[in-house]
């Protein structure tokens, strides 16, 4: 997208993934019942609650997210195999968390990610006083974990 910013990138991504789940709910309802009986239940409530809520999915910056972490396994309510430290990659496991613990099960954008741990082709962002983040994003989403990445360019 030509002349896109981060927050267009997180609006495209979250208004494609309604719009796909509407298709599925439309298109696919058969698969998507018996999936919801037979293997996660409350699946297609929580596809359907997804397209018609006008709420929007979740933004949070990587430094937000450690700290976020890091508070959770100082209050005892997480413990991780993986650390929690700036500059490292959030694991799955922190995901979830993030995703299913701290949003309440809504989709998350983390966003700002430190440069080290992403592709060189990222866009610098000055946004972090002393430190080196690129203007990325990774879509979290409930059970799952990320579903998709985006930055500008």
């Amino acid at each position: 997208m030509a002349w896109a910013d981060l927050d267009d990138v997180c609006s495209v991504a979250e208004g494609l993934v309604r719009h796909v789940l509407a298709d599925a709910l439309e298109h696919s309802a058969d698969e998507l019942a018996f999936f919801d009986q037979s293997v996660l239940q409350g699946l297609v409530a929580h596809h359907e609650s997804l397209v018609t809520n006008t709420t929007s999915f979740v933004r949070i910056r990587y430094s937000e997210a450690i700290h976020i972490l890091q508070e959770a396994v100082s209050r005892g309510d997480a413990s991780f195999d993986y650390p929690v430290l700036w500059g490292c990659p959030l694991h799955v496991e922190h995901e979830r968390y993030l995703c299913d613990t701290y949003a309440g099960g809504r989709p998350t954008f983390v966003t700002h990610y430190p440069a080290a741990i992403k592709p060189f082709y990222m866009k610098e962002d000055d946004g972090e006083c002393d430190r080196k983040v690129v203007a990325c994003t990774d879509l979290l989403v409930p059970r799952v974990a990320e579903l998709l990445g985006g930055s500008e360019r």
